[in-house]
């Protein structure tokens, strides 16, 4: 599989070796192409390694901490812990450019039930 990975976009499966976007509009074209460029990660560690994902994810623990969102406190012994998952997604500004890299620390029940809903909605 590896011989398939393209090395400048780390890609396995790059959509323009598949479709053409000819058919499109030269400014939208270059929207599409400008999306396809962005890598937006699926687990931690493919995204550690970018300053703009770790930036991200310091932003988003910020905020977190900002807002009071947890309290730290001793694990009760009857308890288990939950574990948590990062989502990633490039935000674009209109004209296609990339405006902000955005991280969300979710508990994975939720990434879980997430992903459900999204699947009964596309169903």
């Amino acid at each position: 599989m590896s011989d398939y990975v393209t090395p400048k976009s780390k890609i396995a499966y790059p959509i323009q070796h598949h479709c053409s976007l000819l058919a499109l509009s030269s400014p939208y074209r270059a929207l599409i192409n400008q999306i396809l460029v962005v890598y937006e990660p699926q687990f931690y560690h493919q995204a550690a390694p970018y300053p703009e994902w770790r930036q991200a994810m310091n932003e988003e623990i910020k905020a977190l901490e900002a807002n009071s969102t947890w309290t730290l406190v001793p694990l009760p012994p009857d308890k288990h812990c939950i574990g948590c998952s990062w989502m990633y997604k490039v935000k674009y500004k209109m004209d296609g450019s990339v405006d902000r890299y955005k991280a969300h620390w979710l508990p994975k029940d939720i990434l879980n039930k997430m992903e459900s809903i999204s699947l009964i909605l596309f169903l």
